[in-house]
């Protein structure tokens, strides 16, 4: 409540503190994953499909893993918004499942990019892996 001693609290009062500081955080921190989710997904539908069915899902890995990369930094900035109402603990630990899961589309991501062009080239991943990483002559 908001008013002093013998004021009584509106519905709205009662209501906003009805919800946890720490559970409206994590209301906060969810609509703003699913938010740049729906941008991601925006992006890869509209861009169009790439050059063969593997790099399409190459690309789809690709953009994913710019999301989890960058939930990755807002966890491990230490806001301090985010760290009063759920924790520097439990972010943390968000933080790491978030690095096995961002670890692993950027491993499929490369995988995929070398299977798609390989496909589309008909090169072997070993060739198309040195073609990627070396300089053109």
């Amino acid at each position: 409540m908001r008013g002093g001693v013998g004021t009584v609290a509106t519905k709205e009062e009662v209501a906003e503190e009805a919800v946890p500081p720490s559970q409206r955080a994590r209301h906060v921190v969810l609509a703003g994953v699913l938010g740049a989710a729906a941008v991601v997904e925006f992006l890869f539908v509209t861009a169009g499909s790439g050059k063969n069915a593997i790099l399409t899902v190459a690309k789809f890995f690709g953009l994913h893993a710019a999301l989890l990369l960058i939930v990755q930094l807002t966890l491990a900035a230490r806001l301090p918004w985010l760290d009063h109402r759920i924790g520097m603990d439990r972010l943390t630990v968000w933080h790491r499942w978030t690095g096995f899961a961002l670890f692993w589309v950027i491993v499929t991501h490369a995988l995929l990019i070398l299977m798609g062009y390989a496909a589309l080239y008909d090169m072997s991943i070993g060739a198309t892996f040195l073609s990627l990483a070396t300089r053109p002559r």
